[in-house]
C-alpha cells in the first residue's frame, strides 16, 4: 500500500526487479479504486445532507481551506455546513493524479466550482483540488481538503 505510485509501469520494470511489474499495477489499480469509492462515497454524503456519515468520512483534525486564505474549516465547522446544505462537494474531473506518500494518499485535479448565481449556471470556472486520504481501522478518511484557482501553476 505504501509503494510509490508516480512511476509509469514500464518504468517500474526497469527500476526494480524484485517485484514483479504486474503484483505492483494490480496493487495500484485496487488503491486506486478504494480511493475513488471513498471520494464518491464523500460526494453522496455531502449530496444527501448525511452528517453522520460525513462524520465517519472525515479524520478528527480534519481540516477544509481555500487557498491563500488565513483560515481553515475543522470537522465541526464542515458537518454544520453538511446539515444546512452549504457545503458543495468538488468532483475531481480533469487532470486527476493519485499519489502516496507515507500513510496518506493524495487527490489532486481541477473540478467545477458552483456556480455563484443562477445567470452564471453556464459560466462555471474550474478549481484546483487537493484531498488528502489516510487509512485508519480498515477504512479511508479524509484528512484536509485545498481548494483554489486551477491555472497552469496548479498542474504540478
Amino acid at each position: 500500500m505504501l509503494a510509490l505510485i508516480t512511476l509509469p509501469a514500464q518504468a517500474q520494470s526497469t527500476v526494480s526487479q524484485g517485484a514483479s511489474p504486474k503484483a505492483k499495477a494490480a496493487s495500484q489499480k485496487k488503491l486506486e479504486r478504494e480511493i475513488l469509492k471513498a471520494e464518491n462515497l464523500l460526494g453522496k454524503a455531502i449530496a444527501r445532507c448525511d452528517a453522520a456519515a460525513l462524520n465517519k468520512l472525515l479524520t478528527d483534525y480534519y481540516a477544509d481551506a481555500f487557498e491563500g486564505s488565513e483560515r481553515a474549516s475543522t470537522k465541526k465547522a464542515t458537518i454544520a455546513r453538511c446539515k444546512n446544505g452549504t457545503l458543495h462537494f468538488y468532483r475531481v474531473n480533469e487532470k486527476r493524479t493519485i499519489s502516496v506518500s507515507a500513510d496518506i494518499v493524495t487527490v489532486e485535479g481541477n473540478a467545477a466550482a458552483p456556480p455563484q448565481k443562477e445567470t452564471q449556471a453556464h459560466k462555471e470556472t474550474d478549481v484546483h483540488v487537493t484531498r488528502l486520504w489516510t487509512k485508519k481501522d480498515g477504512r479511508w478518511q479524509l484528512v484536509g481538503q485545498t481548494v483554489g484557482p486551477a491555472d497552469e501553476d496548479s498542474e504540478r
